[in-house]
């Protein structure tokens, strides 16, 4: 909750919404790996693990934040709830296959928390992405007349 909370205020900071989200894709990413791959994994100290998880918790959560505001804007009025919509039931269908995935994962790696930190790399495929998109900060909401 505290990443949603602070989302608006790190995108007045870093002066847009694609900086933002780059920022918090970036931190998700090395908690993530940090956390599930070497802290969990290879150290084995899951009491410094658990110490981190509200920081995974504040950069994989937090961006969802600024999906509910920038996503909508992307499409035109008369699209814009369909668009939205259909964009975040996309994102929930291909998550559907991610239990699956994981377990393939964890059988090809060798351990659970090896298979979610390798699970992270999703971020850094969503990265470029992320310039793909227009910034829609400080212009006009186009609106039906």
């Amino acid at each position: 909750m505290l990443g949603c909370f602070f989302m608006p205020a790190f995108t007045r900071i870093l002066g847009g919404r694609r900086r933002t989200a780059a920022l918090f894709f970036a931190g998700a990413f090395l908690v993530d790996v940090l956390g599930y791959g070497g802290i969990a994994a290879l150290w084995g100290r899951i009491d410094l693990f658990f110490f981190i998880l509200p920081l995974l918790g504040f950069f994989s959560n937090g961006v969802f934040a600024l999906y509910t505001i920038w996503l909508p804007e992307l499409f035109p009025p008369g699209a814009r709830a369909a668009g939205a919509g259909f964009a975040f039931s996309l994102g929930r269908l291909l998550g559907a296959a991610g239990p699956s995935l994981v377990g393939l994962m964890v059988k090809a790696l060798g351990a659970y928390p090896l298979a979610l930190a390798a699970i992270a790399l999703i971020y850094l495929v969503g990265l470029p992405f992320i310039w793909l998109a227009p910034e829609t900060a400080h212009h006009p909401l186009e609106v039906d007349a």
